[in-house]
C-alpha cells in the first residue's frame, strides 16, 4: 500500500478538482444467487465520498495504467470511505444573533458567524460542545454547519478553545466552488437529504461527461456503493433543538484547513466572488498542507476545563496529557461528544490515509460500535484507562463504524507551527472556577477572557502582516 500511495501522489500531482478519496486493501468476491459459496481475494479499493465524483474517480483510475503494469491487479472503485464530518442543518438553528461586531467579514458581502452552545446545567467543561458556523451573503443565510468544540488548550498559559478548521471553512469553500456567492439574495436550499447526505463533499462538482461505463469490467451489474445495508442508527447526532441558549464566539483566532487560513480567505475573497476557480488563483499565498484546526477565545471563560462524565450526573474525570502512545497496537478509547456524553471505540494499530483536494491526511483509524452521525468533527479522543488526550476527530465513514482522528502530537505541532515564534502550546491545566462571595455561583473571569482575546488578536495581526 505504501507503493500504491506513492503512485497516487505522483499521478495526482498537478490535477485540479480532485475529490475526497481514500484507498484500502479489502477482501472482495462476487456470487450469483445459485452459488453456495463466495471466493474472496484481496483487492485495492479506491473510495470516493459522494456520487457526484463517480465519473471523475473512474476516469482517474482508467488513466492510471501503472495499476496493472506494476502488479496491483484489479482495483475496485466504490462510493464510501472517510470524509470530513460536519453536519448541515435542514432548517435554520433558532436563537442565534448575527451581530456584525462578532461576525467575520470576508469582504464582498460575505460573513461568517460562530455560536457555541451554552450547557443548561452548571458545567465548567467545553469538551464536545456543539459549534454552529453560519455563512451569510448580503444578509441572507447561505448555510450552516455543525461540529464540536474539542476542548481547551493553553497558548502561552492562556486557555483557548480548539476545534477543526473544516467545520468553519468547508461551507465557505463549497459556496465558492459551487458558484453560490453571487449578487443575488436567494436562499439556497439546505442539502440535508437523509437518503443522500451531501455534507462535507470537499468541493464537489457535477461532471458533465457522458461516459457512464464502469472501470472494473467484472463489477458490471454490481452496486458501486458500500452502504446498501445501512445501520439502523447513527451515534452522536447533534441535537440543536435541546439547546436553549447560544453564545457568539469572538472571531479573533487562527483557523487553518488544507493550508488555508482565515487571512488567506480575506485576501482572496474578491477572486472567489468573481468566480475564479479555486485551483487557478494567481500568485496566491496558499501553501497546501494537511492542516485542520481552529482556535477561538470563548466568552464563557468559566467553561475552560477539560472534564467529562460518561452520563448525566456521573463522576467527572479530567483529560490529561501523557507521553506519546505506541502506534503498534490497538487501544480502547473514549470519544467525547459532550461534557456528559461519550462513546467507546477501538483505535486500530498503525496509520491510515485519505486525500482531500490532492492533500493526504495521515490519521489514526478508530472502530466504533456503530457509525457516528455527521457533526462529530472536532470531538476529542482519549484513552480509556488513563484519559490521556490522543487526538481530534476530523472524518467519519458513512454507514461504516469508523472515524479518523489527527493525533495530539500532530495537532499541537501544526498549531505551534502556525503561531508566531515563541508561542507555547499545551493541554489546558485544570483550573478551579471563580465564584462570587455573595452568591456562591460561578461567574465569568473577565481578565482571563481579555487575555485570551488579546492573544487571538495578536495572532490575527501577525497573519495579516505576513500576507501584506
Amino acid at each position: 500500500m505504501i507503493e500504491f500511495q506513492k503512485n497516487i501522489l505522483r499521478v495526482s500531482k498537478g490535477r485540479t478538482r480532485l475529490p475526497a478519496m481514500s484507498w484500502q486493501l479489502r477482501m472482495s468476491g462476487y456470487a450469483s444467487t445459485l452459488d453456495t459459496h463466495v471466493q474472496l481475494s484481496p483487492r485495492i479499493w479506491i473510495l470516493y465520498t459522494d456520487k457526484r465524483w463517480k465519473k471523475e474517480i473512474k476516469r482517474f483510475a482508467r488513466e492510471s495504467e501503472w495499476l496493472e503494469h506494476e502488479g496491483f491487479g484489479k482495483v475496485e472503485v466504490r462510493q464510501g470511505g472517510p470524509r470530513p464530518s460536519t453536519k448541515s442543518t435542514s432548517v435554520l438553528v433558532e436563537g442565534l444573533v448575527f451581530d456584525p461586531q462578532h461576525g467575520f467579514s470576508l469582504g464582498e458581502g460575505l460573513h461568517v458567524y460562530l455560536h457555541v452552545e451554552n450547557p443548561q446545567h452548571d458545567c465548567s467543561s467545553v469538551n464536545g460542545l456543539i459549534l454552529c458556523a453560519t455563512t451569510t451573503r448580503l444578509g441572507q443565510v447561505h448555510g450552516q454547519r455543525l461540529s464540536r468544540i474539542g476542548g481547551s488548550i493553553s497558548v502561552n498559559s492562556t486557555n483557548i478553545a480548539v476545534t477543526t478548521g473544516h467545520g468553519i471553512f468547508e461551507l465557505i469553500m463549497n459556496l465558492f466552488e459551487d458558484g453560490l456567492a453571487r449578487d443575488d439574495n436567494s436562499f439556497p436550499s439546505f442539502r440535508d437529504d437523509p437518503g443522500h447526505d451531501s455534507d462535507s463533499n470537499c468541493f464537489p462538482y457535477e461532471d458533465s461527461s457522458d461516459d457512464e461505463s464502469g472501470w472494473d469490467s467484472d463489477m458490471e451489474g454490481q452496486s458501486s456503493e458500500i452502504d446498501e445495508l445501512p445501520w439502523p442508527c447513527a451515534l452522536g447526532e447533534p441535537d440543536t433543538d435541546s439547546i436553549k441558549e447560544w453564545t457568539a464566539v469572538e472571531l479573533h483566532g487562527l483557523t487553518s484547513f488544507l493550508g488555508i487560513n482565515h487571512v488567506d480567505l480575506i485576501r482572496l475573497s474578491h477572486q472567489f466572488v468573481n468566480h475564479v476557480p479555486f485551483a487557478e488563483f494567481p500568485n496566491h499565498a496558499i501553501n497546501p498542507g494537511d492542516t485542520d484546526f481552529s482556535l477561538w477565545s470563548l466568552r464563557q471563560q468559566h467553561h475552560t476545563t477539560n472534564e467529562f462524565s460518561h452520563a448525566p450526573g456521573g463522576s467527572k474525570v479530567s483529560v490529561v496529557e501523557l507521553p506519546n502512545l505506541s502506534t503498534d497496537e490497538s487501544l480502547q478509547v473514549i470519544i467525547i461528544l459532550g461534557p456528559e456524553k461519550t462513546l467507546n471505540g477501538t483505535c486500530l494499530a498503525g496509520f491510515s490515509e485519505f486525500m482531500v483536494q490532492g492533500v493526504i491526511f495521515t490519521t489514526r483509524k478508530i472502530r466504533t460500535e456503530a457509525p457516528l452521525a455527521l457533526g462529530c468533527s472536532g470531538a476529542w479522543v482519549v484513552t480509556h484507562d488513563t484519559h490521556s488526550l490522543m487526538g481530534m476527530v476530523i472524518a467519519a465513514h458513512q454507514n461504516e463504524p469508523y472515524i479518523h482522528m489527527v493525533t495530539r502530537e500532530r495537532l499541537f505541532a501544526d498549531i505551534k507551527g502556525a503561531l508566531p515564534a515563541g508561542f507555547d502550546v499545551t493541554l489546558s491545566p485544570r483550573v478551579e472556577p471563580t465564584t462570587s462571595s455573595d452568591t456562591g455561583k460561578r461567574t465569568e473571569a473577565p481578565a482571563q477572557y481579555e487575555r485570551a482575546a488579546g492573544i487571538m488578536k495578536e495572532i490575527t495581526s501577525t497573519e495579516r502582516q505576513r500576507l501584506c
